[in-house]
């Protein structure tokens, strides 16, 4: 897909039962040596209608510690905030802003749908109207210093039409 022109990622779940902190460092290393353009890392939030029910959600400081381990290797590619980590904790998604992530993934789903999309428990949602929410991300950014981009998204690594 690269040689192709395609912009490529890849991702993990984080706090998997059966999960070691080898296995997690072999993923990290993978991202390094795929140079990837997107990865997600996400905790892995069990739905108690699942054979995984009643495996527990991982250590929030685990989570940031493979985040950051992550940026340090893949220093350009895009590291998003992902809706899970604010079912996991209120602050994580902001905690993961400070530890490397650099995108935002806010959830727009329509009220009606909302309950058709109910992968994990505690799914954090954006409440309101879309420019409501766009305004507390924008919030939220201005408090780490930072400022929203709204732009399509693509590679880091690829360069700035002139």
């Amino acid at each position: 897909l690269k040689v192709l022109g395609y912009q490529t990622g890849s991702g993990i779940l984080v706090g998997l039962p059966g999960q070691t902190l080898a296995s997690l460092g072999r993923d990290i290393l993978f991202f390094h040596e795929e140079d990837l353009d997107m990865i997600g890392i996400s905790p892995f939030v069990a739905h108690p209608r699942t054979p995984l029910g009643d495996a527990g959600s991982p250590e929030a400081s685990l989570m940031l510690r493979v985040l950051a381990l992550t940026r340090i290797v893949t220093q350009d590619a895009h590291l998003p905030a992902t809706t899970a980590l604010g079912s996991v904790s209120e602050t994580l998604r902001t905690d993961a802003l400070s530890c490397g992530a650099n995108v935002v993934m806010p959830d727009f789903t329509p009220l009606p749908y909302r309950t058709l999309y109910d992968i994990y428990p505690g799914r954090a949602r954006e409440e309101g109207s879309i420019d409501g929410s766009l305004a507390r991300l924008e919030a939220q950014a201005s408090a780490l210093g930072r400022t929203l981009d709204r732009g399509v998204g693509d590679s880091l690594k690829l360069k700035s039409p002139v």
